[in-house]
């Protein structure tokens, strides 16, 4: 007769891993071997023409700056520095949040970072999962994440810890999570891409006072793109959504035809479904 133990590991002690892990690699001799200077200016003017009730028309304009001093060490590297998001046209609207990260590279393939994150840079999700304006919008985001890449396979998971409570607040903690994983096929003329996307985004706890009960928003995607001779490309993904208190889960599915060059890039999709929902996603999606 087999026997099955169950193990339980309390949140408490995973933070504590990570905590003590961190400690660990922090405190080795900060001697460093480079150090760096690094600025990112983006200028951006976005429009949009939407005359619907669920994604009215808006306009963004304005800059957004990215400075850090970038630090490193054998296989760890340090950034601290700010991040800055201003409106035109708004004197009210310069927003500046501080950058703190610590990367560190376990082999040339693995690579762990807590603290800020650049998600839409770094786990590259598309519109419908993760809205273009984002990174116009949100100045840098915070949380870990986990980077497994070799020529022809790419993971990416990470947890963005977006709102955390103390015991009574009038408001729920709010994390948002996922997993990317990109699978390719090269020939000599045509690359096969099989993408799979799970993400969760989760509102709730144990501690507040809201009243109101837990909620966590699941989607994924999964499908298949096929690429000839690095410029014309076709694919199909499809996806789904589904929540905690909905009857009916969500989806759609979408093709898209792509032709790209030196000179020009022009792309045709087309997309049916039916109750989709992504928080993060474009609204025209929703």
């Amino acid at each position: 007769m087999a026997t099955w133990y169950k193990f339980r590991f309390k949140p408490v002690y995973i933070i504590a891993f990570f905590l003590f892990f961190f400690e660990k690699i922090t405190a080795q001799n900060l001697q460093p071997d480079s150090i760096a200077l690094k600025a990112n200016l983006l200028n951006y003017f976005r429009n949009v023409e939407n005359f619907i009730e669920s994604d009215p028309g808006y306009t963004l304009f304005g800059n957004k700056l990215d400075a850090v001093l970038e630090v490193s060490k054998e296989k760890t590297t340090y950034e601290f520095g700010v991040s800055a998001v201003q409106y035109f046209g708004r004197n009210d609207s310069l927003t500046m949040v501080p950058i703190i990260k610590l990367r560190h590279k376990f082999n040339p393939n693995f690579t762990l970072t807590f603290g800020s994150l650049a998600i839409y840079n770094e786990v590259k999700l598309p519109a419908m999962f993760y809205a273009n304006e984002t990174r116009y919008l949100v100045p840098a985001e915070n949380g870990l994440s986990l980077k497994y890449q070799k020529s022809n396979f790419r993971l990416y998971f990470f947890t963005v810890w977006e709102k955390f409570i103390f015991w009574g607040d009038p408001y729920r903690e709010e994390i948002f999570g996922g997993l990317h994983v990109n699978k390719t096929f090269n020939s000599s003329n045509i690359k096969l891409e099989i993408p799979l996307i799970v993400t969760a985004y989760h509102k709730g706890g144990q501690i507040d006072n809201t009243g109101l009960p837990v909620e966590t928003d699941y989607n994924f995607s999964a499908g298949l793109k096929v690429t000839a001779r690095n410029e014309l490309s076709v694919s199909y993904s499809y996806n789904g959504y589904s929540n905690d208190y909905e009857q009916a889960p969500g989806y759609f599915h979408l093709a898209e035809i792509n032709w790209q060059t030196q000179q020009f890039e022009v792309s045709v999709a087309g997309l049916s479904g039916n109750n989709w929902w992504h928080p993060k996603g474009e609204r025209i999606y929703n």
